[in-house]
């Protein structure tokens, strides 16, 4: 009995070996297996230290010259050791081991997801599991996402410098004279900058930093930061004296490269482009109104004064897709920035310094106006809004209107900011106008902002646009409305009176209809009945005529026939009788002739008025079911009602930042002249 019993303790001890050593396989194929994933698995217990058993992956991420083991070690020294959060961490982790079920996944997703230790970017994920003794434990699976954060860091210079190269290419003349400026700046004497120069000198590294971001040249804006945060941080004017300028310019030669390595140094620097000094310009202008009659001179100095004159628009071309960058940088959204108003020639010599202040204009409807999506709806207003520029001739001057539709200015949290800083004076309040209290957004140093970001907070950067709209001997005005918004206005002299006059689409368009009549009247044919509409697509008839108009105002002329009037016009046109067989070839022909009619007459009522324009050849098109696109609504129409024939004239504005599309089977073609569409 003795020996059965023997062999049976003998049998189980085999078969515990057994399962044992299964058990110890088992449990080596798992280890394998979390050694070789190439993630890290570890578990913390309630006491949040970390259990013996984790995956060799954890020792590569985790130890360090500070850090020398793992097991055993608190959660908080190890993994979270640098994260400037241990304390909050630690209660965070006791909370999901005490709280019950329902909480256990709301204090989990308070957990960190990312990152950086060990020159590592790790991936974090957790799980409630339970251990061999069925007690809970975190399980936190690590894993390494260094070399795609690289990747998409790559992809992020890449994407800012092709954006960079594009706004450069986009805006060539005015970015060459950003940067010689800005050279000019750095060979300041700044060991010499006294107490009273200090302002001026903040002002303009504020307003280089926006003018640089512009561009996306961000290693000069951050280096430019990063330099008026050190500025504001210090008293005196030791940190000032100190600025190297050789420094100013690394950063910017570093982005230049950059540009170069695309483009290559000829389109920045090409032998030709030539500069011709302004006093030049003046001494031709003068010798033309002393030398040539006034119908001539009339004719030829616009063109002159064209060398250096510049829209308005022109300046502020930039200004719309910046805006949009930064409001999607805030997640706050917006419909896309316009331009509008009259087309006004300016000296822009003499308002470049006023057109670049407006970045902070522009930056002040995003970061103070505009609300948060989620704010918008709040207030039932629209999810989307909206900030508008729109510029004005008046006599003797021209006015810019920048409004948006956000929340308006706090008068009173105004009025308390100014009180704390000393801006403001406690008795002169109950005496302040309504326009007196708002116009206190442009004193220098008032700002609401709690605290100061790379995009404002400084309470400069309106005190900067006042500075120059003064000095050019202008006025600006604010009006705001809590809920509904505010508009800032300016008034500028037009300091040179004798500047390019300018006209409006629906007058040129106008003109053409009263001229085509005269024309088609005398062909015996009635064109009395038309509406005008302003669209961004037309039909095409059978044939069009497109005239290139060049001058104050830069646009396609689009006069489209049927088949039918087609046939009439060159049965009116023509002095001998045309066979109906040989009548198709002689449309086009007769077409453009009387396009040409038409325009010329046009001209010659608008350079009476002191208005210039000029004309292309007519290349003419034949298509059947064709049209033309043209975003942003660029298209002003004028269809003629008649039952037995299609005519229609349209004007398409060239605007540079739009693109036109003329389709026809349904294949679409981008154009950038006459020339082009036609082909």
């Amino acid at each position: 009995e003795l020996e059965a019993q023997n062999a049976t303790l003998e049998e189980r001890s085999s078969s515990l070996k057994f399962i044992n050593s299964a058990y110890s396989n088992r449990t080596l194929k798992l280890q394998n297996l979390l050694n070789n994933v190439g993630q890290g698995f570890l578990t913390i217990s309630k006491d949040q230290t970390i259990n013996p058993e984790y995956s060799f992956e954890c020792e590569k991420m985790i130890l360090s010259e500070h850090v020398k083991k793992i097991s055993g070690m608190k959660i908080t020294d190890t993994l979270f050791a640098n994260s400037n959060q241990e304390e909050f961490l630690h209660d965070l982790i006791a909370k999901i081991f005490e709280s019950d079920a329902s909480q256990k996944e709301l204090f989990l997703s308070l957990m960190p997801e990312e990152l950086c230790l060990n020159e590592r970017v790790l991936n974090i994920q957790y799980k409630l599991v339970s251990d061999e003794q069925q007690e809970e434990v975190l399980l936190i699976i690590l894993t390494d996402i260094t070399h795609t954060r690289n990747l998409e860091k790559q992809m992020d210079e890449e994407r800012n410098n092709l954006n960079m190269i594009v706004k450069v290419l986009l805006n060539r003349g005015e970015f060459i004279d950003l940067v010689m400026d800005y050279k000019e700046f750095a060979k300041k004497d700044f060991h010499s900058i006294l107490e009273q120069q200090k302002e001026e000198l903040l002002r303009d590294i504020h307003t280089y930093k926006g003018s640089f971001s512009q561009y996306y040249l961000n290693n000069t804006s951050t280096f430019l930061n990063e330099l008026e945060n050190a500025l504001y941080a210090s008293d005196g004017l030791d940190q000032i004296h100190i600025i190297n300028s050789s420094e100013i310019l690394d950063h910017l030669e570093s982005d230049m490269e950059t540009i170069e390595s695309y483009v290559g140094q000829d389109f920045l620097y090409s032998d030709d482009i030539y500069t011709v000094k302004e006093e030049k310009i003046l001494e031709i202008e003068n010798k033309i109104k002393r030398i040539l009659s006034p119908s001539e001179y009339q004719k030829i100095l616009p063109i002159v004064k064209s060398i250096r004159y510049k829209s308005i628009r022109e300046l502020l071309k930039t200004y719309p897709d910046y805006t949009m960058k930064l409001s999607e940088r805030q997640s706050k959204s917006i419909h896309p920035v316009t331009i509008d108003g009259d087309d006004i020639y300016i000296d822009h010599l003499i308002y470049q310094n006023f057109s670049k202040t407006l970045i902070h204009m522009f930056r002040n409807c995003v970061d103070h106006g505009i609300e948060t999506e989620d704010e918008r709806i709040e207030l039932d207003k629209p999810q989307i809004a909206t900030i508008h520029c729109h510029v004005e001739t008046l006599d003797e001057g021209f006015t810019i209107t920048i409004s948006d539709d956000g929340r308006g200015i706090d008068t009173a949290r105004l009025l308390q900011i100014g009180l704390n800083k000393g801006l403001i004076q406690e008795e002169d309040i109950p005496h302040m106008t309504d326009e007196e209290i708002l116009s206190t957004v442009f004193l220098d140093g008032l700002t609401t902002r709690e605290t100061v970001s790379a995009i404002s907070g400084r309470g400069v950067g309106l005190a900067a646009v006042k500075e120059s709209v003064v000095a050019l001997g202008g006025k600006i005005s604010v009006q705001s409305t809590p809920g509904s918004g505010t508009e800032f206005k300016i008034w500028l002299p037009n300091l040179h009176s004798t500047a390019l006059l300018t006209t409006s689409p629906e007058r040129l368009l106008q003109h053409i209809v009263n001229a085509s009549g005269t024309v088609f009247k005398s062909l015996n044919l009635n064109v009395a009945d038309y509406k005008f509409i302003r669209t961004d697509k037309i039909m095409l008839n059978k044939i069009s005529a497109l005239i290139s108009i060049k001058g104050s105002l830069d646009a396609i002329l689009i006069i489209s026939v049927d088949d039918v009037l087609g046939k009439k016009l060159v049965s009116a046109f023509m002095i001998d009788d045309v066979d109906d067989e040989q009548i198709d070839s002689y449309i086009e022909d007769v077409l453009g002739e009387i396009s040409n009619t038409i325009l010329g007459n046009v001209l010659g009522l608008f350079e009476e008025d002191g208005v210039f324009l000029s004309i292309g050849v007519p290349a003419m098109i034949s298509n059947k079911d064709a049209y033309v696109k043209y975003t942003e609504s660029q298209i002003y129409s004028i269809v003629f009602d008649q039952e037995m024939y299609s005519l229609t004239m349209s004007l398409l504005l060239l605007d540079p930042d739009h693109q036109c599309i003329h389709e026809a089977d349904g294949l679409p073609c981008f154009f950038e002249d006459v020339t082009d569409f036609a082909k």
